[in-house]
């Protein structure tokens, strides 16, 4: 009865060839091409918290385990699941997604590096760095770069098999195929990794000649980056490349124009001295265009004009900075006869002036300021009359 029971069982669990998408006469190099694809694409780093993912993980490293192994594979092409009842595959313990991540592990190798470059530092890998260099509107709008990498990819030469093409791998003799040898201490059996094979199982007779038997190589490849507005001098940017990741240093020129501090902009601008006493409205570059400011009369130099919101936009969040705009008050040095008569004439006016004026002597003031008063008097007395 209980066998029976798994027998109806096993009618649920899926072929081990439809699993890993390969016909039932695949070659051992297109099984092992099957699996590099599809369990760096469902891993479950590559996919936190999604179950049905890691399901699908250990499901690919299920078939891979019986597929990749010559006699396990002629056992299932002869009696299907029956031969590995309960989900064993000969040794009486159930396939788990552990089994699956040590399948996983042993085919690419038992350092990580090939790990590390596929995942980047998820596996403590090394991801590689780059540096961007932008202008300060660049920076501060955001645009686009190509830049060239280089990454890991499968080599195209074997395959990702590692052997020359038209030749055969053959079984490690020293594993049977395993990956894995057993030493008897006495005590205990324990089990490491071939060093025969290094876990692979089998061994390259005749080394592709591109990859020298590593399946994969290293190629320069283009990648576009999108830098987001508002980024700064320093920065790093995290982008996916391939199978890896890269760090994007972002490095930005100083303007002309403007100076960052943050998110505000502060920028100079030069008005008139009668600007200053009368007030006006003058256009001055932004970030955005140009813009027009209003001057309130009686403005002194090196004050400063605040425009809300005018600055940088806030990277991963809502709204920008401010445009602070710097007041300079720019003086005439050639003037006309009627305008040095002019400012002569207010000059002699002035009551609260510490020093002198050249050309305009205390007396004179006085004497304006006098007669000025005098005439004043007048006027007022007539007025009376």
């Amino acid at each position: 009865l209980l066998r029976c029971v798994h027998m109806d069982a096993t009618r649920f669990k899926e072929d081990y060839y439809k699993v890993l998408g390969v016909p039932r006469n695949a070659s051992q190099e297109e099984i092992k091409k099957a699996y590099y694809e599809l369990a760096k694409k469902y891993h479950p780093d590559r996919n936190k918290g999604d179950s049905e993912t890691a399901n699908k993980f250990t499901k690919i490293g299920e078939a891979y385990e019986v597929l990749s192994d010559q006699q396990k594979r002629q056992a299932y092409d002869y009696s299907g699941f029956s031969e590995f009842s309960s989900g064993t595959h000969g040794g009486g313990t159930s396939f788990t997604t552990m089994r699956a991540e040590e399948i996983f592990r042993q085919f690419f190798g038992g350092d990580f590096k090939d790990l590390g470059s596929m995942f980047g530092q998820e596996f403590g890998g090394p991801s590689q760095q780059l540096s961007v260099n932008l202008t300060f509107m660049e920076a501060v709008k955001g645009c686009t770069k190509d830049l060239s990498m280089r990454v890991q990819a499968m080599c195209e030469r074997c395959g990702g098999g590692g052997g020359e093409p038209g030749t055969k791998t053959q079984t490690c003799p020293y594993c049977q195929g395993t990956g894995q040898e057993v030493v008897n201490t006495g005590l205990f059996h324990m089990r490491s990794t071939c060093r025969h094979c290094h876990g692979e199982g089998r061994i390259i007779s005749t080394p592709c000649k591109e990859c020298r038997g590593t399946g994969t190589t290293t190629r320069t490849q283009t990648v576009t980056v999108q830098v987001p507005a508002g980024v700064s001098d320093g920065q790093t940017l995290r982008i996916p490349v391939a199978h890896t990741e890269a760090y994007i240093i972002v490095r930005v020129a100083d303007s002309d124009t403007f100076q960052r501090d943050g998110y505000d902009v502060h920028s100079d601008i030069a008005i008139s001295f009668t600007q200053a006493i009368l007030g006006g409205r003058i256009r001055t570059p932004g970030i955005n265009g140009a813009m027009d400011v209003m001057i309130p009369s009686g403005i002194q130099s090196h004050h400063r004009i605040r425009l809300s919101g005018r600055g940088i936009p806030r990277l991963g969040s809502y709204g920008s900075g401010d445009h602070y705009v710097h007041i300079r008050i720019k003086i005439p040095k050639n003037l006309t006869t009627e305008q040095h008569d002019l400012i002569s004439a207010y000059a002699k006016t002035q009551t609260d002036l510490n020093g002198s004026v050249n050309g305009i002597t205390t007396e004179g003031r006085r004497m304006e300021t006098k007669t000025a008063t005098n005439q004043s008097n007048k006027k007022r007395d007539s007025s009376k009359n």
